[in-house]
């Protein structure tokens, strides 16, 4: 399937067309190869349509010749998919909800993020940890995208305040926010003003490849 790769160049990563050649399956994210080359997928849920994106851009990165490593939970679909693919899968247990374990999270994320080119977060939870990992670094943290995949605030609930208030503080932490609809966009323009106009709008799917 040809996927759209315009997620890699918000950050300025060349994407070129050619064949991969994934070698066997690998956990871990000492691996040896350039800084230059390397991109970094970090993702909380693990199957459905953010599993779906995330495996696309998997495939279109490692067909471009970067090194890509996979961070997200070992339940779902997508660390078997991203192992398939050639990516380098790192185990990441992260929970929806607010939890303890969102501290480790955070310092797991910081230090993968110190060897990689590109960071792209998937999911309003992987988003808000990466972000504080990436902010933590301060000028040495890599470029950024975001996707949210839905906000966390339309969840509703009495946290959804709480929610729209890190969204405002984080808005600006990354290089690039990506929506992948139209009305995912809207929706922040509406809770989080003028902020938000930097989001861009990529729909997933299958779509010529430019390079």
């Amino acid at each position: 399937m040809v996927v759209r790769a315009k997620v890699l160049k918000q950050a300025g990563l060349r994407v070129r067309e050619q064949e991969s050649h994934p070698g066997p399956p690998i956990s871990g994210s000492d691996c040896g190869y350039p800084r230059r080359s390397a991109v970094l997928i970090v993702a909380q849920a693990t199957t459905e349509g953010v599993a779906v994106c995330a495996r696309d851009l998997i495939d279109a990165a490692v067909r471009s010749g970067y090194h890509v490593t996979v961070a997200c939970p070992a339940a779902g679909d997508l660390a078997v998919w991203a192992m398939d693919r050639g990516a380098v899968w790192e185990r990441l247990e992260m929970r929806r909800t607010l939890h303890l374990s969102d501290i480790p999270a955070v310092v797991q994320i910081r230090r993968l993020a110190q060897s990689h080119a590109l960071v792209h977060l998937h999911s309003s939870k992987a988003g808000a940890i990466g972000r504080i990992a990436l902010a933590s670094l301060g000028r040495r943290r890599p470029p950024s995208v975001f996707t949210p995949h839905g906000w966390s605030w339309l969840v509703g609930g009495w946290l959804s305040p709480l929610y729209r208030l890190v969204e405002r503080v984080l808005l600006p932490v990354t290089t690039a926010i990506v929506a992948v609809s139209d009305e995912e966009r809207s929706s922040a323009l509406a809770a989080l003003g003028a902020r938000a106009t930097r989001i861009q709008v990529i729909p997933p799917g299958p779509t010529s490849r430019s390079s």
